[in-house]
């Protein structure tokens, strides 16, 4: 067996130091952990019946969780670094590293105000400098786990104490407000100009909604920045087009059409169908 095939294991053996990270692209997981760490569970022992001191509520990891520090592994040197690129001959591309890629932005509706989220991947390269990616889908947002407690007194000691009975439920939070400059500071990360801004509006049916691509990246931003309900309602088409866009999503939504394609070749259809019949004089109309 290669050195090339042992040292992917060898890597993820490694703790992770975040401390000497550059950059935590995703540190809302340690927010996540947080929550487990007041879960305190009194007087628990493990399964030979002895104590364990300061022991809480178990957590599991999350798939994405270990795919995204495996990956931060995977990019970064011993001194926890990121490596950067390299080219044919092995010599290292000045300027490259581990990065956020946006590939999507989201604009969010919620009872508390409107937030920004993400859907993208993350870049970096290995020892080698070959290139490494992994998904990173709304960084900006994180789970909170919120517990149900009691409170007791302990016989031996007469001291009172609180114990964890369990998760009471989950709520997601979202950590970056919209604003022009949060909007702003994520576009510089885009992979490119065409990237799909969408809304999202949680008070209601929670379905996203796409806004059209249109213009540069600069008119697609102010655009993008409209009040919610202008753009939710697409007040910005004419009667007309949005009497299309309707039957277009009844036409997808009834099964009609399996697409936006088919769904718009139906339409132009059934226009043609309700036109009059066009007469030998050249003129519409019952001769």
């Amino acid at each position: 067996m290669s050195t090339y095939e042992l040292n992917p294991r060898s890597i993820r053996e490694r703790v992770i130091d975040f401390k000497k990270l550059e950059i935590d692209f995703m540190p809302n997981f340690h927010k996540e952990t947080a929550c487990y760490k007041k879960a305190v569970i009194h007087n628990a022992r493990d399964r030979n019946g002895r104590p364990v001191k300061d022991a809480t509520w178990p957590r599991d990891e999350q798939p994405n969780e270990r795919a995204y520090y495996n990956w931060l592994k995977d990019v970064h040197d011993e001194n926890w670094k990121p490596n950067p690129a390299k080219d044919e001959r092995g010599n290292e591309i000045k300027g490259t590293g581990a990065k956020h890629v946006i590939q999507g932005i989201i604009r969010i509706r919620t009872v508390k105000g409107e937030f920004l989220v993400t859907d993208g991947k993350l870049v970096g390269y290995d020892a080698f400098g070959n290139v490494r990616e992994r998904t990173c889908r709304h960084p900006e947002e994180w789970v909170k786990t919120n517990f149900n407690f009691t409170r007791g007194i302990d016989p031996s000691s007469g001291q009172t104490y609180t114990q964890c009975l369990g998760p009471s439920g989950l709520e997601t939070v979202y950590e970056m407000p919209f604003t022009k400059e949060n909007l702003r500071q994520l576009v510089k990360h885009r992979e490119g100009d065409n990237i799909p801004f969408a809304l999202v509006d949680l008070t209601k049916d929670g379905r996203p909604k796409s806004v059209p691509i249109q213009g540069g990246i600069e008119s697609r931003v102010k655009f993008f920045l409209q009040d919610f309900d202008y753009l939710w309602n697409e007040d910005y088409k004419s009667k007309e087009e949005k009497a299309w866009a309707h039957r277009i999503d009844e036409l997808i939504l009834s099964g009609r059409a399996s697409s936006e394609q088919e769904a718009n070749r139906i339409a132009e259809l059934e226009i043609e169908e309700k036109k009059p019949p066009i007469r030998k004089d050249g003129k519409t109309g019952v001769a």
